[in-house]
């Protein structure tokens, strides 16, 4: 938000409608520019959809098709593909899992290993191509079946 106001009361309506960043108009405009790029950076992940193999995640939802099949998916399951995916090809902590966005509080470790194991029948399902390896001790990895797939983003 670009605005001639300088009290603390009109910044903190602003960031409760929703605004990314507060500017006062008397700013460089250099400034301007760089903030709005930062901003840009931030939501362009927002458009991304991952390929890992033959299995598409858009980033923002969850929603994922593998070839062109929609997978049907619950909100729990979304959020620990999403992670599953951002983390692509390295490996998911089981923390980072456990405190998934969906959820307001930390669920446990067996919540997580159900929406695993889920998803990977739902994927093994709609063709597979895709699978979801444990790490012991660690967390999760992604990977795509075959070698020759990489991520487009």
């Amino acid at each position: 938000m670009l605005s001639a106001a300088q009290d603390v009361t009109t910044k903190l309506a602003a960031f409760e409608l929703g605004a990314d960043d507060f500017v006062l108009n008397t700013c460089d405009p250099s400034e301007l520019v760089a903030r709005v790029r930062a901003i840009l950076r931030r939501g362009a992940d927002r458009r991304t959809v991952r390929r890992i193999g033959p299995l598409r995640i858009a980033l923002a939802t969850g929603d994922a098709w593998l070839a062109e099949h929609q997978l049907e998916l619950t909100n729990g399951e979304r959020a620990v593909l999403v992670e599953l995916a951002r983390a692509y090809p390295g490996l998911t902590s089981r923390t980072a899992l456990d405190r998934r966005p969906d959820s307001e509080h930390e669920v446990s470790s067996n919540v997580t290993e159900v929406l695993v194991t889920r998803l990977r029948r739902k994927i093994a399902a709609a063709g597979g191509g895709v699978e979801i390896n444990a790490v012991r001790r660690s967390g999760y990895v992604l990977r795509p079946m075959s070698t020759t797939a990489d991520v487009t983003a």
